[in-house]
């Protein structure tokens, strides 16, 4: 009764479309994980890059500076900061 009625043919064609998605999902899923990896990749020789960059144009701490010096640059941090709270906040959140 099921092959006359077309059920059985109707099966198999949904069983067989059904097992050629799940192929192209699984397959999606590899490339977006070897994709995901080469970008991460990417990212390490890009920090990498820039740190030995950073090293050779001598951007280190200079610790030359006075404490004196010192004090006064942060006193000066802290008032910028007291004046402008709001816009700071506002772009750290961005950041995140």
């Amino acid at each position: 009764q099921y092959e006359f009625q077309g059920y059985l043919w109707g099966l198999i064609v949904c069983g067989v479309l059904f097992l050629i998605a799940f192929i192209a999902f699984c397959e999606y899923g590899r490339m977006l994980r070897s994709a995901k990896k080469r970008a991460r990749l990417l990212q390490a020789r890009l920090r990498i890059k820039e740190k030995q960059l950073n090293d050779l144009q001598g951007s280190y701490f200079d610790t030359s500076e006075s404490e004196s010096q010192l004090e006064s640059d942060w006193d000066t941090l802290e008032k910028q900061d007291q004046k402008k709270p709001m816009k700071r906040r506002k772009k750290e959140e961005e950041d995140d």
